[in-house]
């Protein structure tokens, strides 16, 4: 099953590039983010699924990580360090960084696996650190076995905002702030966006 998924990954990565960079987002977005560097400052980042466009700020360095190569290959910034690696078990030292993001990656982790995801997440994080992640704004899985039109199947495992939300306060984390972005991406797509403090 995992190469599977590793094969749709890696045979749409050049499609999913191109469409994500053009796709237009809701002003919601520019707000959680400007508040999520507001709050950072500096330091390390790590952008946990991070595909072909790595998170990236004036003021931060960013380690990207996806388990995929091509999508890897696709990120045109060669000062970015990048890391091929399952989220489930990040070849991270514990508390590395000072933050971390996983924008529309967490949302492709089976049901079963969302916990350790988000427990390796607090493992890295330094105590006070902060996270932001996307999940669904509705709990729900499916498939597409012709995702944007490319004749790959691509898979999602949809939590929600409640479960997400239970699961990262079970774990050791505040959240300082949840809302929905909208995004032009997948017709009109809508997910939620968690920023959450760490404490260990």
């Amino acid at each position: 099953m995992k190469k599977e998924v590793m094969d749709s990954y890696n045979k749409i990565a050049k499609l999913y590039d191109t469409e994500s960079n053009k796709s237009n987002m809701s002003k919601e977005y520019d707000y959680i983010i400007s508040k999520f560097l507001k709050l950072t400052k500096s330091g390390p980042i790590l952008d946990v699924g991070c595909g072909g466009s790595p998170f990236t700020s004036e003021n931060t360095n960013t380690v990207g990580i996806d388990f995929s190569i091509g999508q890897l290959n696709q990120c045109s910034n060669k000062k970015i360090p990048l890391i091929q690696a399952d989220m489930t078990r990040l070849p991270i030292q514990t508390n590395s960084f000072n933050s971390l993001v996983a924008l529309y990656s967490l949302i492709h982790i089976p049901e079963g696996s969302k916990l350790t995801v988000l427990n390796e997440f607090k493992r890295v994080v330094k105590n006070e650190g902060y996270i932001l992640i996307v999940e669904g704004s509705t709990e729900w899985k499916g498939e597409n076995s012709n995702w944007l039109d490319s004749d790959s199947k691509m898979k999602w495992d949809m939590a929600g905002p409640d479960k997400t939300e239970e699961q990262l306060v079970q774990i050791g984390f505040e959240i300082c702030e949840k809302i929905n972005v909208h995004s032009s991406l997948g017709d009109g797509d809508c997910k939620t966006f968690f920023l959450a403090k760490n404490y260990k």
